[in-house]
């Protein structure tokens, strides 16, 4: 009788599960296939759910079935009028929910026990890790060749284009995008002068100056693991997959700010990871590594300094034994940063943002308003009409990215960054008076970074359009250059998963949470990555785009091995060496 009253319980659970696969996949029920699904989904069911079930598996569970259902029902009504929240709490949702919660917790009742148990360690490792870090740079630069070649001068985006603008003073020296970025670009292009009259070869020499810095972080980065003893095929795993695998292909080669910042994350968060394992045997020239870093990070992307004020607390908190030197050390860091970003970049004449570039948040949710007719007062239409028009904002306003009405001719920007106080004191009303509104268009705004199916535009392919004499050459034979535009595709099974970052968001969740039952110290490690995504979360231009994730890209290795890290014997490295 209990067999039976089994069995019974996991039929129900793979119905369940089945209907929601059904529905959100669109399966013809009339099919065989569909009846495979349903007994291959069955056998899982059956051998695994109650056997692995856990508690954290349901929380987390949880928490994923909400964002994905909610999620789909705000992409689905991004560009209607229609109310996500009545859409939501509907009978179709409701037995959407339970069949998706069901299929979560078994996956991540699988994958929570197969990451606890996991060992990679082993003695069959390298034994020279100068050699390595160059056996690993070549092999990466060697990949990544074909990449460039076919890319030649490399990958150029928009803001590349403007960056190059300003430091050839065809436009105003902006700190919009970080001016570190901008100087490097242009002392590279310099360098390219050097040799050649030609503007592809000038802006070459950033992309290989970047490869190179790129693959040298990479390399580095294996080194450390190697030093804690993984295996070293995993090792020459990652030596490729830094070299081949799309997404960190493309990066390198693409004249983004978010390619090294990146890069400069990683090395962050190895830091404060040697500062976790050292924490006793702290030298002098630990703190001079972090503050290197740190400004560097600082530099490279203007939101780190949330990300990185954020985080002070935290590491004086756990380091409170050696508060003094990180006390000076972040102090030093913080005063170097604020005395380059006003007082030098002022004497530069380096031109500010504007007020209305770092508002898109409130911009979006004031413009979907508009765009779902709410009834404004005669007060609040005229308020807002000191900076844009009702119909102007309505037409301009786009869910998916702010800079339609950031950017929009309609926007009166002059008057907008003048009076934003008075901008900010409107919303805050229409917030109150429309508060489903204004949740709702958060949502959508934030979408990408929290639920799993948002395409998103990854890669910039070939050149901006552009008058600076940028153009992509291709190197490379017409057949390699289709095969390599190719692997950035959304079509490709398994593969094209790198694109989807919600995925990788959840992914790093799971990993938060073995890591608070491995070794919870390590948890330090995650604190930049929830700054940097809190960020994200509050003032992001875009509803979902890989190159402001990037940094998550390059830190998810490290979070992933620090859960399977021992200890490093300082003394017998020592004497390896």
């Amino acid at each position: 009788m209990k067999r039976l009253n089994n069995n019974f319980g996991y039929l129900l659970i793979s119905l369940m599960i089945y209907l929601a696969l059904a529905k959100y996949l669109s399966l013809d029920n009339f099919n065989i296939l569909s009846l495979i699904i349903y007994i291959l989904n069955f056998i899982v069911v059956k051998k695994y759910f109650f056997k692995l079930l856990s508690k954290r598996s349901i929380i987390l569970s949880l928490i994923f079935t909400l964002c994905f259902t909610l999620g789909k029902v705000c992409f689905d009504n991004m560009y209607t009028t229609k109310n996500v929240f009545i859409e939501y709490f509907t009978f179709e949702t409701l037995y959407l929910f339970i069949g998706i919660f069901l299929l979560f917790t078994l996956l991540i009742s699988i994958i929570l026990k197969k990451l606890e148990t996991l060992n990679l360690v082993s003695e069959n490792n390298f034994k020279n890790n100068k050699k390595l870090f160059i056996i690993s740079f070549i092999v990466i630069m060697l990949c990544l060749i074909p990449y460039f070649l076919h890319s030649f001068p490399g990958l150029i985006a928009p803001d590349a284009i403007y960056q190059t603008q300003q430091f050839k003073h065809l436009t105003t020296l902006t700190d919009h995008h970080p001016v570190l970025h901008t100087f490097f670009l242009k002392v590279c292009y310099a360098f390219g002068s050097i040799f050649s009259n030609s503007e592809n070869i000038r802006a070459s020499v950033s992309t290989i100056v970047q490869m190179i810095i790129m693959s040298s972080i990479y390399s580095y980065f294996i080194v450390f693991l190697n030093k804690h003893k993984i295996d070293k095929k995993i090792l020459i795993g990652l030596m490729f997959l830094f070299g081949l695998l799309p997404v960190y292909a493309f990066y390198s080669i693409t004249m983004w700010k978010d390619v090294m910042f990146g890069g400069f994350f990683l090395l962050f968060l190895i830091n404060i990871y040697v500062f976790i394992e050292k924490k006793e045997e702290l030298k002098y020239y630990h703190f001079i590594s972090f503050a290197i870093i740190s400004l560097l990070v600082l530099f490279f992307r203007n939101n780190a300094l949330y990300m990185y004020i954020l985080f002070i607390p935290f590491i004086l908190v756990y380091f409170k034994d050696k508060i003094k030197p990180f006390a000076i050390t972040i102090s030093l860091v913080l005063l170097c940063f604020f005395v380059v970003k006003y007082p030098v970049f002022n004497y530069f004449g380096v031109e500010k943002s504007k007020s209305w570039e770092y508002l898109g948040m409130p911009i979006q949710q004031v413009g979907r308003m508009a765009y779902k007719d709410v009834n404004f007062t005669k007060e609040e239409k005229e308020t807002l009409e000191k900076f844009i028009t009702i119909e102007n904002l309505k037409s301009d306003y786009n869910p998916i990215v702010s800079d339609g009405i950031k950017f929009s001719l309609n926007l009166n920007q002059e008057y907008f960054d003048s009076h934003n106080m008075e901008f900010l004191l409107l919303w805050k009303d229409l917030v109150i008076e429309h508060f489903d509104v204004a949740v709702e268009s958060y949502l959508i705004s934030t979408l990408g970074y929290w639920y799993p199916n948002l395409a998103n535009n990854a890669v910039e392919l070939g050149v901006t359009d552009n008058d600076l004499g940028f153009y992509q050459q291709s190197l490379v034979p017409k057949s390699v250059g289709n095969f390599i535009d190719n692997l950035y595709s959304y079509d490709t099974p398994i593969l094209s998963l790198q694109w989807n970052l919600g995925l990788i968001i959840w992914f790093t969740i799971i990993l938060g949470v073995v890591c608070y039952r491995k070794n919870k110290k390590n948890l330090l490690c995650y604190v930049p990555i929830v700054g940097m995504w809190l960020t994200l979360m509050v003032a992001s231009p875009v509803n979902g785009m890989l190159r402001y994730i990037f940094w998550l890209y390059t830190a998810l290795p490290l979070l992933f091995f620090i859960n399977y890290l021992p200890s490093i014997n300082i003394k017998s490295t020592k004497k390896r060496r």
